[in-house]
């Protein structure tokens, strides 16, 4: 259990790194861990989804502040800019994250709902 837990903390560490960094993106990450001579496992998946959430939650500072988005997210970030460019770039990311956190216990709340469809869908 121990060390499914610092696997998740490894992803979610990685993935703060690769959304603050610009140009290092989290699918680069996982391509190289996916040819390392790790074994993988479900802690390998782990490590990827944990990577994968939290570099799209911390993706968004760079991106405001340096008004440098990625292909995929420069139309949800622009209005941030926006913000930024009227003084208001904080602002711009505490709504990003009030936002982020707001969709993340939503999805809970919908995860069982979600999970009897899969189960039922699955047979």
């Amino acid at each position: 259990m121990i060390e499914k837990i610092l696997w998740v903390f490894l992803g979610i560490i990685t993935g703060i790194i690769t959304g603050l960094i610009p140009g290092i993106h989290a699918n680069t990450i996982a391509f190289i861990a996916l040819y390392s001579p790790l074994e993988k496992s479900l802690e390998f998946g782990m490590f990827v989804v944990a990577m994968s959430i939290s570099h799209s939650f911390v993706d968004a500072i760079p991106n405001i502040l340096l008004g440098a988005p990625s292909e995929e997210s420069f139309l949800s970030v622009l209005p941030g800019h926006d913000f930024l460019l009227q003084g208001k770039g904080l602002e711009a990311i505490q709504l990003t994250i009030f936002g982020g956190l707001f969709t993340g216990i939503i999805a809970l709340f919908l995860m069982p709902f979600f999970y009897s469809f899969a189960i039922n869908y699955g047979e």
